[in-house]
């Protein structure tokens, strides 16, 4: 039996970069100078998330005609298990922010930092932005999800190969459409 890879999958997620809600900051321009936040997981021997996000807000700063060294990137250290899921984000009430929707938010070392002023800017993909914004605790100055040239797709959103076998493929042709 053979495998035969039938296709390619983008799951897209929003990436964005946002500020509190009240900076005078409105654009990705004018973070030149500022300084950015970047979570640093403390029990990662190779911290992959880090070196992902960083690369994605450097893409969304070339996209916007300023250079990684126009910021200056700041690092949270956080224990893994202290970092909201988007699991706990509605349900955890560990913070003392009191959204307009009635949730509690647990603590996001993020968010906090840039609430306390420690930073200018954050990074935040896969919905929670989508919570924070609508709560009023941050706006989002610049979404690089939704650019749809492909270059930026395959930087910043998770591929997934399909495959299967030739024999199912044979088998079920109406499952593998090209």
């Amino acid at each position: 039996m053979e495998d035969k890879v039938i296709g390619m999958i983008f799951v897209n997620r929003t990436k964005a970069i946002m500020v509190n809600k009240a900076s005078p900051i409105k654009s990705v321009t004018t973070l030149k100078g500022k300084k950015v936040a970047l979570l640093r997981r403390l029990s990662n021997l190779v911290d992959f998330n880090r070196v992902n996000e960083k690369r994605v807000i450097i893409m969304s700063l070339k996209v916007n005609g300023l250079r990684a060294d126009d910021v200056r990137f700041v690092d949270i250290p956080v224990n893994i298990g202290s970092i909201a899921t988007k699991a706990t984000l509605a349900q955890t009430p560990t913070s003392d922010i009191k959204p307009k929707t009635g949730w509690k938010l647990p603590q996001e070392p993020k968010v906090e930092t840039l609430q306390r002023g420690e930073v200018d800017a954050i990074w935040a993909s896969g919905g929670q932005e989508v919570v924070l914004e609508q709560v009023g605790i941050v706006g989002v100055i610049y979404n690089l999800g939704q650019r749809t040239d492909l270059q930026y797709k395959a930087c910043t959103e998770y591929p997934f190969v399909c495959a299967t076998s030739t024999d199912f493929a044979g088998e079920y042709p109406e499952f593998v459409v090209r």
